[in-house]
């Protein structure tokens, strides 16, 4: 791996380190967002800042389940376009979603993602930022 690239992933890690011991939620989300940033820009992997991690201090991959909120319309066209866009954040970001029905009532299903859990998270926001905007 070049210099660089090293410098980078220290760089990187360090943003990380600062949001982790910041009491104060702005900066600590001012860290978080630099670093998802230069993440995004220079395509680092979780993989990659975790390597000089002793096993395990290293993230692992875990499952969640999840409401897929799907919208009360009473169209099920809708319903599984909304489940599809789900499953598209999931892939997106790296993970599998492995769903149990539908839920006639709610007009929701339950998911079961499994990833990495920073992964996941990222599942949640995507999907939940877009039906925010959908909605909007």
């Amino acid at each position: 791996m070049s210099d660089d690239r090293e410098e980078k992933l220290r760089k990187i890690q360090l943003l990380l380190e600062k949001a982790a011991s910041s009491p104060f939620s702005e900066e600590s989300d001012a860290f978080y967002k630099k670093a998802d940033e230069m993440m995004v820009a220079f395509a680092v992997e979780q993989w990659e800042l975790d390597r000089h991690k002793r096993p395990t201090e290293r993230e692992r991959p875990t499952s969640k389940h999840i409401a897929v909120v799907t919208l009360e319309s009473g169209n099920v066209p809708v319903r599984g376009q909304l489940i599809d866009l789900f499953g598209a954040c999931a892939y997106f970001a790296r993970c599998r979603a492995v769903y149990s029905g539908l839920h006639r009532k709610t007009g929701s299903c339950t998911a079961t993602v499994v990833g990495f859990p920073s992964d996941i998270a990222y599942v949640e926001f995507l999907y939940t930022s877009l039906m925010m905007q959908m909605l909007g």
